[in-house]
């Protein structure tokens, strides 16, 4: 079978634990090569300086390695389910894309591989895994602010960054909770508030307000955590 490599890299502080995209596709090549595989490798591609959170449209990269695998009829491999989306919508989307073009996906780390069925039901149940934590930390959320409700606490006219207000309920706001995926995955990797400020202004990943700032970032990384 043949393979299409891809590799993401996000830039950490400490450039020397950073698994580059150099780095990425030198274990992506031993790992199609391996007797028990034998993949032909047909490309490479790679996005720098990228988070997963962005969708297809802003990782050329990415658009490129799809289209090959699709006219190839290949698997897109790469080194962890992360490097290809963080966001599960955007993960389902593109397995839909390559399954309607004749492709699979495999994770080398996370042991996957949709060319098979046992391969499939792995993806779908680490999707499921992810979207239910997700919604644990969004009804956490909603408790807490129930609770300070009831405890005849005051609540702001304006709802907490990731949530937008219908009626007397709160419910996530897309762009702010993808935001909030972007600050959390550079804060894990020891980036500062003030770095993770520059960082979503050089994406261009708006605030409520004119401009970020470290107060903001901290807020919503104490809140994510609970």
């Amino acid at each position: 079978m043949k393979a299409v490599l891809y590799a993401r890299f996000s830039p950490r502080p400490d450039s020397a634990t950073s698994d580059s995209a150099d780095h990425q596709l030198l274990r992506l090549r031993r790992w199609a090569g391996a007797e028990e595989r034998s993949y032909e490798v047909v490309s490479e591609h790679r996005d720098e300086g990228v988070s997963g959170n962005i969708g297809r449209e802003g990782r050329p990269g990415l658009e490129a390695a799809i289209k090959d695998a699709c006219e190839q009829g290949a698997v897109l491999a790469v080194l962890k389910l992360d490097r290809l989306a963080r966001s599960v919508k955007h993960a389902i989307e593109i397995m839909d894309v390559l399954s309607e073009g004749g492709a699979h996906f495999a994770s080398m780390s996370e042991h996957v591989d949709t060319s098979t069925a046992v391969g499939k039901l792995v993806f779908q149940i680490l999707a499921a895994f992810a979207e239910f934590e997700r919604s644990v930390i969004v009804e956490r959320t909603s408790n807490a602010m129930r609770l300070h409700q009831e405890q005849g606490r005051a609540m702001s006219h304006h709802p907490p960054f990731g949530y937008r207000k219908v009626g007397e309920c709160l419910v996530d706001d897309k762009d702010e909770q993808e935001a909030i995926e972007v600050i959390c995955e550079l804060h894990e990797r020891g980036v500062s508030y003030r770095q993770i400020c520059r960082e979503l202004e050089r994406l261009r990943i708006q605030p409520r307000g004119e401009s970020w700032n470290h107060k903001l970032v901290k807020r919503i990384i104490q809140r994510r955590m609970g």
